[in-house]
């Protein structure tokens, strides 16, 4: 998509959402009037809109500006294994309650960091749960392939009764505050092993934390270097990169 439209889209995206709040919705008409003297850049929209992503007629603001600042990262994995890897939307199940926008001004004022557009856009819509499609595949083949068990909820944990340490962020500043995680880690998924999928809040890159392996003989620091594997650049591309397959399917 041309810059100038990305702009115009992101710019469109924040004035709904100021004027009316991080439940509003639009259409891909929104970002042109109603003269239809520049017919290139409304079908460029379209396209995108309808054949690559496959959207409805009316999306909320903040997931369309999620997508459209994460466009650097949508280049599609490829597998010749038969693996199904599917691009786009993926279910989810066993949610908590529905977070809004006020949810993660209150959370990024708890953690002192700024999140992801993309994470906020995809938790506003699913607050954890679990994932129909669940597998992440190292299209590299470096590592073997490793399965979602639940993304973590922020600000509610109904099944534990709201328990913070249930919750992404009071797991995550209590981890910070034990130097169990690294301070630029925010943790929002498990596997199977207890293990981390997190988010870094300096530039949304997604990494994988290992806790079940510490060695005494090194440096906290050290050892935060060791357990963290570099995944994937952006949390809408690993949630669209996730594979079927593993104990749900």
């Amino acid at each position: 998509m041309r810059a100038i439209l990305q702009k115009k889209i992101v710019e469109v995206c924040d004035q709904k959402i100021s004027e009316k709040g991080s439940g509003v919705g639009l259409s891909f008409y929104s970002f042109f009037g109603n003269k239809n003297d520049d017919p290139e850049p409304l079908m460029e929209a379209a396209e995108w809109w309808i054949r690559i992503h496959q959207l409805n007629h009316f999306e909320k603001a903040i997931k369309i500006r999620a997508l459209v600042m994460d466009l650097d990262g949508q280049n599609p994995r490829t597998r010749t294994d038969g693996m199904d890897i599917v691009r786009g939307e993926n279910g989810f199940s066993n949610c908590e309650k529905a977070l809004t926008l006020e949810d993660f001004i209150s959370v990024e004022q708890e953690l002192s960091v700024k999140l992801p557009d993309d994470l906020k856009a995809h938790y506003i819509d699913h607050n954890g749960g679990t994932p129909e499609r669940s597998v992440w595949v190292d299209s590299e083949g470096k590592w073997d392939d490793n399965e979602v068990r639940d993304f973590i909820p922020f600000r509610h944990s109904d099944r534990f009764g709201d328990d913070p340490d249930f919750t992404a962020e009071g797991r995550t500043k209590r981890e910070w505050s034990e130097q169990q995680l690294p301070p630029h880690l925010i943790q929002f998924a498990f596997d199977w092993g207890g293990n981390y999928y997190c988010v870094d809040h300096r530039d949304g890159k997604v990494y994988f934390f290992v806790r079940d392996v510490w060695s005494d003989n090194l440096t906290i620091e050290k050892n935060w270097i060791v357990n963290t594997r570099y995944v994937t650049t952006s949390f809408k591309s690993f949630i669209d990169n996730l594979a079927a397959g593993g104990a749900g399917t």
